[in-house]
């Protein structure tokens, strides 16, 4: 499935008729949908928009058509791509030379890792 590569809410534009469209395709690439749903639910959850809650249910709207026809997207999927996510921007507190970068690369690296802990056996 062709997949946006970084889908975050910033790069949703609702139009004026209530159309939804993409913006920024600049990583796009062929990929499984969970790709785009768990990047997309892994910067709202480092950006803290994204309660502690289960990300299934809060983004059951967008996962019951996302996935189609490459399949469905479940709650193992999700996290799994979510841990992945916020893995790779394990390192922007380093990169954007953050106070106390060390500790906050950890803190990710422990969140990739309660998200994927949290994803139980795969179903």
């Amino acid at each position: 499935m062709v997949c946006h590569g970084d889908l975050s809410s910033d790069q949703v534009i609702l139009g004026p008729k209530g159309t939804v469209s993409l913006i920024d395709f600049d990583r796009a690439s062929l990929d499984h949908p969970g790709s785009d749903l768990g990047s997309w639910a892994a910067t709202e959850l480092l950006d803290q928009r994204l309660p502690d809650a289960d990300p299934t249910d809060l983004l059951a709207p967008v996962l019951a058509g996302y996935g189609a026809p490459a399949g469905p997207v479940n709650d193992h999927v999700l996290r799994t791509f979510m841990a992945a996510a916020i893995i790779r921007r394990s390192l922007e507190p380093f990169r954007y030379r953050q106070r106390r970068w060390p500790q906050a690369v950890h803190n990710r690296v422990q969140l990739a890792n309660r998200v994927l802990g949290a994803a139980g056996p795969h179903r």
